[in-house]
């Protein structure tokens, strides 16, 4: 992606943040170089957070910087009032600037790390974000994500909750709710939102749309996130549980792991794929098949252009009915 814009996005969340820091009824509370929280001049400071919307936890995953400019700019031109006390954090930028998914390691793996690992910039950077979080205290955690290969639709990853699934639900029924069990979403590390449902913090990722900017489906979700949670927090955030359909992560088809056994994708496959039970996903140079143990679909699938550089390559899930 072109880097000047990279800088043009960026330039207008820092542009966006001064217009809200000179306006007379608005106070803006600076957290760190990328994240502020913004309320009215009659609302207290000691009020915890309702929303914290995130973006950039991969570096190369932009639609979020662009979501929550296009909020911030109806909040500036007061085209969308604000009640109570919201907040905004950029998790990686420096990963952004170079346009790549992090510098030296995961950092959506990095969260609740035991390692003091100095000179570890994601280490370091997730546990800034942890001790911002738990100084807002917010209600609900919004992480804006992109897939990589296309999608059928925006969908929702989580923690398996009845209570996550049925805010997802509310927030948008039409888009599918991707959860994960208590194993945790990798073995590689814990991710953002694992430190969230450890410190019992409403949090879910939108995995939004294929990494790039989309002004249309930036607009479309900066219009749903800001009715569903500016306008109409209280109702979505105090919502009785119900249940909800939900499909749970059951499979990673993990490759043999022998050097130069070449992978090849089965067929050209894009997230939220239909799948059957016993299908061959990817097969090997050596005759190793990777094969789905259930009928659902397939999430976060590799091409067969960037297999290579992956373990695995991709996750089956499978549907949960609704009780």
């Amino acid at each position: 992606m072109n880097n000047e814009i990279l800088i043009q996005e960026l330039n207008v969340f820092n542009n966006l943040r001064h217009q809200l820091q000179i306006q007379d009824d608005v106070i803006v509370e600076g957290l760190d170089e990328h994240c502020f929280a913004i309320r009215k001049k009659d609302v207290s400071q000691d009020l915890d957070v309702e929303i914290l919307f995130c973006a950039l936890t991969h570096g190369n995953e932009v639609i979020g910087l662009q979501i929550i400019n296009l909020i911030l700019s109806d909040i500036v031109e007061h085209k969308l009032n604000v009640n109570g006390r919201i907040a905004f954090m950029l998790n990686n930028v420096s990963a952004y600037h170079k346009n790549k998914r992090f510098c030296e390691q995961d950092l959506n793996r990095s969260f609740m790390s035991n390692e003091n690992a100095q000179s570890n910039y994601e280490i370091n950077r997730a546990k800034e974000i942890q001790s911002i979080i738990l100084r807002l205290k917010p209600k609900v955690i919004i992480d804006l994500h992109q897939t990589i290969e296309p999608t059928h639709s925006s969908f929702f990853v989580i923690p398996e909750s009845l209570e996550l699934v049925t805010l997802c639900h509310n927030t948008n029924p039409l888009w599918p709710v991707l959860c994960f069990d208590s194993q945790g979403f990798s073995s590689d590390g814990r991710t953002l939102l694992e430190f969230a449902f450890h410190h019992h913090i409403k949090c879910f990722v939108i995995e939004v749309s294929q990494n790039g900017f989309d002004r249309i489906k930036a607009m479309e979700v900066s219009k749903l996130l800001q009715k569903k949670f500016i306008q109409d927090s209280i109702h979505i955030i105090t919502s009785q549980h119900k249940s909800h359909s939900y499909y749970l992560i059951k499979q990673k088809l993990v490759k043999n792991g022998q050097e130069n056994d070449h992978y090849k994708m089965k067929r050209k496959f894009i997230n939220l794929d239909k799948v059957e039970k016993g299908e061959c996903i990817a097969e090997s140079v050596s005759g190793d098949k990777l094969v789905s143990r259930y009928k659902g679909v397939i999430l976060f699938p590799k091409s067969d252009e960037r297999i290579d550089d992956y373990q695995d390559v991709g996750l089956i899930a499978q549907l949960v009915e609704k009780a």
